[in-house]
């Protein structure tokens, strides 16, 4: 009896609240069918309705109809870079319709704004409204995908019926954005169900978006990557007033890098201008994010500001994942990078070096030779003695030579241009030699003499590539026509460095090409002593440490290769609790790690010879 009386008082309340929302069943005359859609038609509408009864302008920041408080965008004057200038015209058109009614000029019911991922366009659309001081119901175009027929229509509906309560309470113009409006205007080729789910969901916006006039309190703003997909009913002329938001362009990225640097301690060494000019094709959203990640690589690194090093980093990783999603031309832009940024870096290494007393061992006298003619060409004029035009070094891999080199232009005072062979390796016929073009115009602007440096030359000049590879061919020719073309007072020098120079071109050799060949050889046991002290000379060796038996142990050994030895003794050392210095147990550990046992047993390269602490 108490359940009854419950039910009957639920069904009782429930009757006579129906009027005081506003609320009524559907009449009886409807099929089952009209039936539904009525229903479902009330319950948004209704829901509409009570998501504002007893609420204030404020309400306009809820989810979906305005702004969250956290928003940061006020207007124009927050979007870097500026808006172009046919959004500030449709501002002015919603601020200010009798005027341009009164002229004859149509005022926009709906906007599209199309452009790229990260272009800014909901930031824009958003400060539209502000600008025009009015409310924002946001959707997505996917809210309105359904697989039940009518639900997207229903949906379309409800969010009208949102904007125009909202506008009726608050008096404001109500813009309802719809961003990736494609995902509901999609030209499609599924089943006949789905199709026609989604033609009821276009003929309602259609049908909603046709009753809006000039004067209207409710405007459409929508927005897409891909306008190419948005179905053509939607296109058509008079429904969407289209708004491309393109890239920015340099200036345009400077202005954001500069909005995104403004609180970060940024290097002497950093031209956001040049960083700006080398980031084409990079959106807003690209920028902050490469200003997080520089941010973060300075982070990890214990540095306490951003670096021009840290930003080309950032912008190579970009360029590598757009790569790696298959955009073309890449390899062109990271080029372009290396080239133009190298000219800078180069401009602190030769001058303020320590030259040679930075390498361990003794310097050929080859080396000498050309510091000798760098620093004192007029010997070799009065002497008659003939100028080199180009030096090949040759030697496995790890032996030094873009050490060497460096320190060959550090000790004469030249400045250093560095780039890899591979740098000028491409598909497109003519882009190699382009670079190498530019590449001995930058070496021209510097005053004084200028070495570059082509580290991995076989790269672009290798027999098989030359004789059967045409842009190969043309880079190789630009190349030999650039040094070919070198004057006696020239203040350019070529230093070229390779692993096989079997492979090199023939044409490369010739004389007044790469007339000096030097070898890096692998050190001997007394360089290795040498190079052992010299890259342990600034840690705490322990009193076991005797170089001559590591240098015993270590024949074959390139300079990379003690290098690499000595960090992974230090290393052991340092996860040592024992220890607080690198003791000869830690060369063993490192030894072993490198797999020097087994390589000295095998090829038999000590003679017999291994000390106590390797058995």
């Amino acid at each position: 009896m108490n359940v009854f009386k419950r039910n009957f008082l639920l069904l009782f309340t429930f009757f006579i609240a129906l009027p005081c929302f506003g609320w009524s069943l559907p009449k009886l005359s409807l099929n089952p069918a009209e039936q539904q859609q009525h229903i479902a038609d009330a319950w948004a509408d209704n829901a509409a309705s009570l998501a504002n009864m007893g609420g204030d302008e404020s309400d306009s920041n809820s989810p979906n109809s305005g702004f969250d408080p956290a928003d940061k965008i006020h207007g124009f004057s927050d979007i870097v870079g500026g808006v172009p200038q046919e959004v500030a015209n449709i501002v002015d058109s919603f601020k200010n319709p009798k005027k341009y009614l009164d002229a004859g000029v149509k005022v926009p019911t709906a906007v599209l704004f199309v452009g790229e991922p990260g272009t800014g366009k909901t930031s824009i659309a958003r400060a539209v409204v502000q600008e025009v001081g009015g409310a924002l119901v946001s959707r997505s175009g996917s809210d309105f995908v359904e697989i039940w027929v009518g639900n997207g229509a229903r949906k379309i509906r409800a969010a009208f019926a949102e904007a125009r309560n909202i506008a009726s309470r608050t008096r404001k113009k109500v813009f309802l954005f719809i961003d990736e409006i494609d995902a509901i205007g999609k030209r499609t080729d599924d089943g006949q169900q789905q199709n026609s789910e989604v033609q009821q969901t276009i003929n309602a916006l259609l049908k909603e978006m046709s009753g809006i006039e000039g004067y209207s309190s409710v405007i459409v703003m929508a927005a897409t990557n891909f306008v190419q997909n948005v179905d053509p009913a939607l296109m058509r002329s008079g429904r969407f007033t289209v708004i491309d938001i393109p890239l920015p362009d340099a200036s345009k990225r400077e202005l954001i890098f500069k909005h995104y640097c403004k609180n970060k301690k940024l290097s002497s060494n950093v031209d956001l201008a040049k960083i700006a000019e080398h980031t084409n094709n990079f959106t807003p959203a690209d920028i902050e994010e490469l200003v997080n990640n520089v941010s973060s690589l300075a982070l990890q690194k214990n540095q306490g500001e951003l670096t021009r090093e840290l930003f080309v980093q950032g912008i190579k990783s970009i360029w590598h994942d757009r790569k790696n999603q298959g955009q073309k031309n890449i390899n062109i832009n990271l080029s372009a990078l290396d080239i133009a940024f190298q000219e800078e870096a180069s401009d602190e290494q030769p001058t303020h070096g320590l030259g040679f007393q930075q390498l361990a061992g003794d310097i050929e006298p080859e080396i000498q030779g050309v510091v000798h003619y760098l620093q004192h060409p007029e010997d070799y004029k009065h002497y008659g003695v003939k100028e080199p035009k180009g030096i090949l070094m040759v030697g496995s891999p790890g032996t030094g030579k873009t050490s060497l080199a460096r320190a060959l232009a550090q000790e004469a005072g030249c400045e250093f241009i560095s780039v890899k062979g591979s740098e000028f390796v491409e598909i497109w016929v003519g882009n190699g030699a382009k670079r190498v073009r530019e590449l001995f115009d930058k070496a021209r602007k510097h005053r004084g003499k200028t070495i570059i440096f082509i580290d991995e030359i076989d790269s672009i000049g290798s027999r098989s590539q030359g004789a059967n590879h045409q842009e190969a061919r043309q880079t190789v020719t630009e190349l030999l026509g650039q040094m070919d073309g070198f004057e006696q007072d020239d203040s350019i020098m070529v230093i070229a460095a390779t692993n096989c120079p079997e492979t090199l071109d023939p044409a490369l050799l010739r004389p007044g090409r790469f007339d000096v060949t030097i070898e890096i050889g692998l050190p001997d046991k007394a360089k290795r002593i040498s190079v052992l002290e010299f890259y342990c000379k600034e840690k705490p060796m322990g009193f076991d440490i005797n170089f001559a038996e590591l240098a015993q142990a270590t024949e074959g050994f390139s300079p990379a290769d003690l290098k690499n030895l000595v960090n992974e003794a230090a290393k052991a050392a340092m996860n040592d609790p024992e220890c607080r210095t690198i003791n000869r147990k830690h060369f063993m550990l490192a030894l072993t790690k490198l797999g020097v046992q087994q390589k000295i047993k095998e090829e038999n390269k000590l003679n017999g010879y291994l000390p106590a602490y390797l058995q």
